[in-house]
């Protein structure tokens, strides 16, 4: 269980969480688009946030996990109107214990979608490409042994994750 994981984990070391951006930015509508909807609007105003996750290691905190999120609000246009996009996921495997890497990813994705759905946003889409072997979206320079889940099973992970928002009632579809 999740409760479990947190009492290895703060015995390995304390989890930390910090937003550490949030900046308001828009999206221009590339002139092709709006030629072909006469109706489409000129730009989607967002609001762009960095979320990072840290372990306690011997008094350091180290990085482990980032997460950017844009957030189309009420005040967006349609169709972005109350989305939000996970554009970028990354992490490193520095996590102590190693073995709770996925329950608590899982798990910060899940609080952030619950988060999203508890500030009325009603639509969430989720960018799930693997990098290209040697690009990073994130961290540069990743521990030798770490591999990169290929597309298929990246989904999985992302559709494993889902159905247990589903079932915490969370999301919908």
């Amino acid at each position: 269980s999740f409760e479990e994981a947190l009492k290895q984990l703060n015995r390995e070391g304390p989890i930390i969480i910090r937003q550490v951006t949030a900046m308001d930015d828009k999206h221009e509508v590339r002139e092709l688009m709006r030629k072909r909807n006469k109706n489409f609007p000129n730009e989607f105003p967002y609001r762009s946030k960095c979320i990072v996750v840290f372990q306690e290691h011997d008094g350091v905190d180290v990085i482990l996990f980032a997460l950017y999120v844009n957030e189309y609000g009420e005040k967006t246009p349609p169709p972005n109107q109350r989305v939000v996009s996970i554009a970028y996921l990354d992490s490193v495997n520095l996590m102590r214990p190693r073995k709770l890497r996925t329950i608590v990813y899982k798990e910060i994705l899940i609080a952030y979608l619950d988060y999203a759905r508890r500030r009325g946003f009603a639509t969430a889409h989720i960018w799930s490409c693997p990098p290209a072997k040697g690009d990073d979206y994130i961290f540069y320079a990743k521990p030798g042994d770490q591999p990169t889940l290929p597309a298929t099973e990246l989904r999985k992970w992302y559709i494993d994750m889902l159905v247990q928002c589903q079932k915490r009632n969370i999301v919908g579809q």
